[in-house]
């Protein structure tokens, strides 16, 4: 049946197609690798043209060209380690997180996790930390969470570093629900001061709410990425 006058068709596109046909090219952020110069928006009435099977598609959508020593997709527990190391060796990083900066990663998944650890313990040596060796990023791992619980009492760095301890007594000192000579433990915890610790450096620069939609590679390296900032479809 043919289309009244003013009546519009309702097409279905998979997402293959979407990013054929012009999402992948002209709604992204192309994230290079390089050094980082900051955010480089093109003019907004550049155009990124892309060809279907049988159409070409005129997008006028802006986009922002980023350059950076490392780029880190994803911004949980094993990213702050990576922008850990790249802050001690002065390399500037781009970080790119699907969800909102904070609550992705291990760290939105820590949200109502209980954690346990050993109170007032003070490590000679990495072998006695516990999981010190069990750790997948174990190079990073014990580069940063190690050298924190070998220096420091693991009670200040769970109450200044990594948790605001949300769950209270009516006296204000912290709720543990394990408390206990050998074990003390938390729960409904909220990382907050390690996120924002990592964002307020000036050579880190966070991209959050951003899918990353096409990575580019080149001689087997990959050079960058291309990602759609989801709120805007830029």
């Amino acid at each position: 049946m043919g289309k009244t006058q003013g009546e519009k068709e309702m097409r279905s596109i998979d997402r293959r197609s979407f990013f054929k046909l012009g999402g992948l090219t002209a709604g992204a952020a192309a994230l290079t690798g390089g050094m980082l110069a900051g955010c480089a928006p093109q003019s907004q009435t550049d155009m990124a043209a892309t060809g279907g099977e049988n159409e070409t598609v005129d997008a006028a959508v802006p986009y922002a060209v980023f350059d950076t020593d490392i780029l880190v997709i994803g911004a949980g527990y094993g990213a702050s380690f990576a922008m850990q190391e790249a802050c001690k060796a002065g390399q500037n990083m781009l970080v790119i997180d699907k969800a909102p900066y904070g609550f992705g990663g291990a760290f939105g998944m820590n949200f109502d996790i209980m954690n346990t650890w050993v109170p007032g313990a003070f490590y000679e040596t990495e072998e006695e930390v516990p999981v010190a060796t069990k750790i997948r990023n174990e190079s990073l791992y014990r580069k940063t969470g190690v050298q924190n619980e070998v220096e420091l009492n693991p009670d200040v760095v769970c109450a200044n570093w990594g948790e605001i301890l949300s769950a209270r007594n009516e006296d204000g000192t912290p709720f543990y629900i394990y408390d206990f000579p050998t074990t003390r433990g938390f729960e409904h915890s909220m990382t907050r001061h390690w996120s924002d610790h990592f964002r307020a450096k000036d050579y880190i620069t966070v991209h959050d709410r951003t899918m990353i939609t096409d990575l580019i590679i080149e001689g087997g390296r990959c050079l960058g990425a291309v990602g759609l900032h989801i709120p805007t479809g830029e």
